[in-house]
């Protein structure tokens, strides 16, 4: 009978991830070797990335993996016994997906200081959490790239002396790949006091999409100048 695995992180920090499984008691046949085998997720049962052997005689039910080997990839466990020597029964497949969290959700209800230009905002944790610690970013819209301003674990924090023309976002990230970050729609300060709380582009940090944003924002500019004068 095929054997019941599962993987898990070693824990919430680690750079590792244990794969486990039981032996099922459905026949008394002698087990010849455990396999491992990984599949990238896009390929699951076709071609796979590698198999692992294992000696039979260490009686070893867990193999750990360094987590950046399998964190795209899903894998399964199958067992060659002596009543099916060229066959092998597997387990279901599994995998640490989701490793890294979604976006955040900024709560739309920024509190502006009467007696200070600060701001404070708060936000929502990531639907899916992912594996590891959370911790949050929280960037601002300078010049046309985005430049991290505060590095947090709360779900709120204050803008000192921000300037109302700054678009910000939250990202958040975990300590699995604390580069990988999932970023929140940016919002416009200045419409923010207003009330009006319109959503921006959702860039996740790539070059090009700065890139693209940073046109996008000159273009807003210069329309804005153009309505101004004939106004």
């Amino acid at each position: 009978m095929s054997p019941s695995a599962t993987i898990q992180l070693v824990n919430d920090s680690s750079k590792k991830a244990t794969l486990s499984w039981q032996q099922q008691n459905g026949d008394r046949a002698e087990i010849l070797e455990y396999v491992i085998q990984i599949f990238h997720t896009s390929t699951y049962g076709k071609s796979k990335l590698e198999s692992i052997h294992l000696d039979i005689k260490r009686q070893r039910r867990m193999y750990t993996f360094n987590l950046d080997k399998i964190k795209d990839a899903v894998l399964r466990v199958c067992i060659r016994n002596t009543l099916c020597i060229y066959e092998k029964s597997c387990s279901k497949k599994v995998g640490l997906h989701p490793v890294f969290p979604s976006e955040p959700r900024i709560i739309e209800d920024f509190k502006f200081f009467d007696n200070s230009s600060d701001v404070k905002i708060s936000w929502l944790e990531p639907v899916v959490r992912g594996k590891g610690k959370l911790s949050y970013i929280v960037e601002i819209l300078k010049g046309g790239k985005w430049k991290q301003e505060i590095f947090t674990s709360d779900l709120h924090t204050t803008l000192t002396s921000p300037s109302l023309s700054d678009h910000i976002r939250v990202c958040a990230r975990n300590d699995v790949e604390p580069k990988k970050v999932s970023c929140s729609k940016s919002y416009d300060l200045g419409k923010a006091k207003l009330g009006i709380f319109e959503l921006g582009l959702n860039l996740n940090g790539s070059s090009s999409n700065n890139a693209n944003f940073f046109i996008i924002f000159i273009l807003m500019k210069v329309l804005d100048a153009i309505v101004h004068f004939h106004w």
